[in-house]
């Protein structure tokens, strides 16, 4: 739908305009929410925020690290004929779901590493990161991205995006992701309760 948020252009730089996607901005607010939402959890629960915090930086760079590997899978098309734009981070390509499985790995590396207890921290992780696909699935849908098939139903959607192949209605599949983590989110919190 508004797949780009704004553009804007360095001056005295070859790097022409450049596009802030609505897509990346809520995959990134997300993340962020995400992290604050965990830490403070996480305190509730008393596990050892010093472990995280020592390996923050390592989480965060396997996450970062997954996320582009994940994008770069799904579009190996858009980047055999000039490698090296695998290293643009800025061109708008992560995956936050391949970002969650690295980061998820390396924290569980660390939690065997130093022997701590994984489960505990997985009751914390695991709201988080819906909390954060939460976001992502929203901007997926106000940039137009992760589209569904045709469809004749009432709710199908049409975008105003060009990346988006079809023209008639479409399954709003970033938005039955939305609704369906919403339900998981409710049952988790059920769960936590009791």
């Amino acid at each position: 739908m508004y797949p780009i948020l704004f553009q804007f252009e360095i001056p005295f730089t070859d790097f022409g305009v450049i596009s802030v996607f609505f897509h990346g901005i809520l995959t990134a607010l997300g993340f962020v929410i995400a992290v604050l939402w965990f830490l403070r959890h996480a305190q509730n629960q008393h596990l050892h925020l010093e472990f995280f915090l020592d390996h923050f930086f390592a989480l965060l760079f396997w996450g970062v690290v997954g996320a582009r590997l994940g994008y770069v899978y799904l579009f190996f098309v858009r980047y055999q004929h000039d490698p090296m734009t695998m290293l643009y981070l800025w061109d708008g390509g992560f995956l936050l779901w391949s970002g969650i499985i690295f980061f998820l790995l390396a924290l569980l590396y660390f939690t065997a590493r130093q022997k701590e207890k994984i489960g505990q921290w997985m009751d914390v992780l695991v709201p988080a990161s819906i909390l954060a696909m939460l976001f992502e699935s929203i901007g997926a849908f106000l940039g137009g991205n992760n589209y569904g098939k045709p469809t004749e139903l009432p709710w199908g959607i049409s975008f105003e995006n060009a990346e988006v192949p079809y023209t008639i209605p479409i399954h709003p599949v970033q938005l039955y992701l939305f609704f369906s983590l919403l339900i998981v989110m409710m049952v988790i919190s059920v769960l936590h309760q009791r």
